[in-house]
This record gives C-alpha cells, structure tokens and sequence, in this order.
C-alpha cells in the first residue's frame, strides 16, 4: 500500500480505506473473505489483520489506522455470518443453528489471533 495505492490517492484519502471499525460502529453490516490473488487464502490471517490491523509479514509495522480495527468476535462474524448475509445465504449458513449447514472445525493455532496489547485493547486475547 505504501508504494502502489497511497502515493495515488494522497494521504488526504488514503485514510477512506478499510474503514472497518468506522462501519461496524456506524450499524452496518461487515462482511469478509478472500477472492483476491493478492491477500491470504487463510482466513485466520485475515482476521489476524483486521484485529492488528497489520501484515503477516511485518507483525512489527504500526497498524494501519488502528481506529478501523475490528475486535474479534466482530472480525469473526464478518467471516461467518457477514459473509453469507453478503449472498444472501443467511438464512442457511453463517452460523451455528438448527437446520442450517455448516462444517465446524476446531483449531488450537488461534495465538495469531491475539494482540501484543493487553485486555481492553481491540482484539485483545
């Protein structure tokens, strides 16, 4: 972002990207996911950076406009219930209900989902 999409748009609109945080507050639904050949396949880091609001890669970089982060549980049900809602699937996937489809699945691997920031910080733990 640095060299290819903020020096076109000015740093009086790069702020306008992602703003996440600013839509959840504002009521709206957030949805997410990867179709994108230039972002992760993995959703659980993509979360990871809509809670740091950081890369993989540079897990050390200040976060882009941290006001826009999404706490967990809402970086979660954007991957899940936002993401059907978005295809109008809701009403049959999306999440764990009676009579609705679903492939759970457990990891232990969720440490790249908590913040180097302590409780009360969005994200955190």
């Amino acid at each position: 972002m640095d060299e290819l999409t903020i020096p076109y748009l000015r740093p009086e609109r790069a702020g306008w990207q992602y703003p996440f945080g600013s839509l959840r507050r504002s009521g709206a639904i957030v949805c997410m996911g990867s179709d994108w050949s230039v972002s992760s396949a993995n959703p659980l880091l993509e979360i990871e950076v809509a809670v740091r609001r950081v890369g993989a890669a540079d897990r050390d970089a200040q976060p882009f406009h941290p006001g826009e982060r999404l706490d967990l549980p809402a970086a979660l049900e954007a991957f899940t219930i936002g993401a059907a809602y978005v295809n109008h699937l809701d009403d049959a996937t999306g999440s764990l209900e009676v009579g609705k489809e679903a492939d759970p699945w457990s990891s232990t691997a969720t440490s790249s989902l908590r913040t180097q920031d302590g409780p009360g910080t969005p994200g955190c733990c």
